[in-house]
């Protein structure tokens, strides 16, 4: 009785033990992710091939615009900060998807894509000859106060509804998570209004009017379904482009502690 008691321990200590073993290397190659994204990736010449937190926090930043190149520059630190965040959590939960930008992987400055899914192995998944999943990003306007947020975010709403950034429109918009809800609400409530608009002018016979605000309205109502919760504050942003060896530091000490509750 004994003997099999203490067979039974040696059998569950050694599972607790692999057990144990794989939430360290789950989350110890999670953290390394907010490393990567800290670091970027240089050639053996030191030519920048992946710009990192480090790299971006380093650009020039013209006295006479300062917050305009912080803001700019801190949307780049965003995208790199939601590929760490996002490849994070997919190794978390052991799934073999990863993101990455779509600079890091020889697709240039693409205009409809920041961000795209690719294999383990940094290849874009491809379906149909579209990317499996792409996105763009975009954190603009000022967030300081909830009056900031609200004008910044209906200013992005009518900015994507509008002709300039009609290329965006049916693709996933990435926004500050300050601001994605207001925007949704925002573009919604925008097309009902010029839905009852054109409904009176069509009513009244002005049938190209009607057509002219009904057009609107749709690119309103997509709006609304393109924008998506980036996850990442604008002050989030912020902080990653001003302290990014701090923020680094703060989100693998987190995912340690992850691990250790797990």
């Amino acid at each position: 009785m004994e003997k099999k008691k203490r067979k039974t321990n040696e059998i569950r200590d050694a599972a607790l033990g692999v057990s144990s073993q794989d939430v360290v290397d789950k989350f110890g190659n999670a953290a390394t992710e907010y490393i990567k994204g800290y670091k970027g990736s240089v050639d053996e010449t030191g030519n920048i091939i992946s710009k990192g937190l480090k790299h971006i926090s380093e650009s020039k930043v013209n006295p006479d615009f300062k917050y305009q190149n912080l803001k700019q520059q801190a949307g780049f630190s965003a995208e790199r900060h939601f590929v760490s965040k996002e490849n994070a959590e997919n190794i978390i939960n052991g799934r073999n998807i990863r993101y990455s930008r779509s600079n890091d992987i020889g697709l240039g400055n693409d205009q409809r894509i920041d961000v795209l899914a690719v294999d383990i192995d940094g290849n874009p998944i491809m379906v149909n000859g579209q990317p499996l999943w792409s996105a763009q990003m975009k954190f603009c306007g000022k967030f300081e106060t909830p009056q900031e947020i609200k004008e910044s975010s209906e200013k992005l709403a009518k900015k994507l509804a509008g002709d300039k950034w009609a290329k965006y429109r049916g693709n996933k918009v990435l926004v500050p998570s300050e601001q994605y809800e207001q925007v949704k609400k925002y573009a919604t409530e925008e097309a009902k209004k010029l839905y009852e608009k054109a409904a009176k002018f069509r009513q009244s016979g002005n049938f190209e009017k009607a057509e002219l605000l009904e057009l609107n309205a749709q690119n309103f109502e997509q709006v609304a379904k393109d924008v998506q919760n980036s996850g990442i504050s604008s002050k989030d942003a912020m902080f990653l482009r001003e302290h990014p060896k701090l923020a680094t530091a703060k989100y693998v000490a987190e995912t340690a502690n992850r691990a250790g509750i797990e």
